[in-house]
This record gives C-alpha cells, structure tokens and sequence, in this order.
C-alpha cells in the first residue's frame, strides 16, 4: 500500500482537535493502530513514516511524542513527532514532570529499617515469617 493511501486512510479516521490530529474514538491515553496488509501499525509510527522518514522495519527506531508540544497518544500530527531511540525516550520521560516517582530513594519502615521508597520492608518481612514458622512449629507438635 502506497503512503498516499495510506495517508487518506488515516484522514478518513481523524478529527482535529486543537493541533492534534487525532485518531479513531479511543481517547488520548491509547495509541491508535490501522491495518495493513494484515499487520498492525502504531499511527503516530506511520506518521513519522509518512513524514519525517522513519523506517517502519527498525524497532529500535521510535516516533516519539514531543512532550513540551503534545502528549495525547492518538495524535499523529508531524509537527507533534520526533524519531529516536527507546534510550532516549526512557531519559525525557524520566525528566519529565509525567515522572513523579521517587522509587528507589531510601526512607525508613514503621519500625525503623532502612528500606526503598515504594517497596515492603525486607527486615519486617524476614521478622513475621520467622514468627509464623516459630507459631507453626509449636502448634504442629
């Protein structure tokens, strides 16, 4: 399929909704996809195709959302697309202000241990499975 049709397939499917060029009646937070010859296609992926000259075939080539332009995943207005690699996207996504975790910081537990931010204290843990096989070990006398 030629990128002409392709193009009007993907017009055929579009509303415009600021700048964005939005895709199919799923929301923003859903990439929208379109069929071809069987195989499924991220819109904003054929997009960069289209425009920018992506190569379809690279998955380690990405079309990226321009996060200071537009964040809706349905969109697949050029002028809102980049291309780079996954590395680089992980990286803006982790200094955006969509990243808000501080996991992987230290804090303390209830009782005092020294743990992650996010995870379940491994010192308090280990302390009730020693009680609950000490508790199992007396009952089962």
């Amino acid at each position: 399929m030629s990128k002409e049709e392709i193009l009007k397939r993907l017009q055929d499917k579009t509303r415009i909704v600021g700048t964005c060029f939005v895709f199919g009646k799923f929301g923003p937070k859903t990439y929208g996809q379109l069929f071809i010859d069987g195989k499924s296609y991220l819109i904003h992926r054929l997009s960069a195709w289209i425009y920018l000259n992506l190569d379809l075939n690279d998955s380690k080539i990405q079309a990226q959302h321009k996060d200071d332009i537009c964040n809706r995943k349905d969109c697949w207005n050029p002028e809102h697309l980049k291309i780079g690699d996954a590395f680089q996207n992980i990286q803006e996504w982790r200094n955006s202000s969509k990243f808000k975790s501080n996991r992987g910081q230290i804090t303390y537990c209830k009782r005092g241990h020294k743990t992650l931010v996010g995870a379940k204290c491994k010192e308090c843990h280990n302390i009730a499975v020693r009680k609950n096989r000490a508790l199992c070990a007396t009952t089962h006398q």
